[in-house]
């Protein structure tokens, strides 16, 4: 997921915490959320760890995390929220809502949104600020 979480603590450990269901009873799924787990790290580990985290909800964990490597989010993600001033603009999957006119909206730059050459989502490029 993308978001601009000013007030996210850095530096705490992922954990997973029960879903209240409407009627207050705790359902069985499990969550993990994540603030910006691929931080500081080198290429091949940001993919590892997003590998990792997808190999987690393939396997029943839910999986929330905030990022802001719009290609990581593109190649990774299932479902996409764009937040803007705390609001939620857009929500779906990474092919339907990386669109150049949200992405610059959202961000307040110039973006691209290319077809990536050889796979199957979007790439996306943030141009320099005129």
């Amino acid at each position: 997921m993308v978001s601009a979480s000013e007030s996210a603590s850095r530096g705490r450990s992922p954990r997973s915490c029960p879903q209240a269901t409407p009627d207050g009873a705790e359902a069985l799924e499990r969550f993990i959320l994540l603030d910006e787990p691929t931080a500081d790290l080198d290429p091949a580990h940001q993919h590892m760890a997003m590998r990792l985290l997808r190999d987690q909800a393939a396997s029943g964990l839910g999986v929330l995390a905030v990022l802001h490597d719009l290609n990581l989010v593109s190649a990774y993600a299932d479902r996409v929220a764009f937040l803007k001033g705390s609001r939620i603009v857009e929500v779906g999957a990474p092919a339907t809502v990386m669109r150049q006119a949200l992405l610059e909206d959202v961000f307040g730059i110039p973006m691209l949104v290319l077809s990536h050459p050889r796979l199957a989502y979007p790439l996306i490029v943030a141009e320099p600020a005129s």
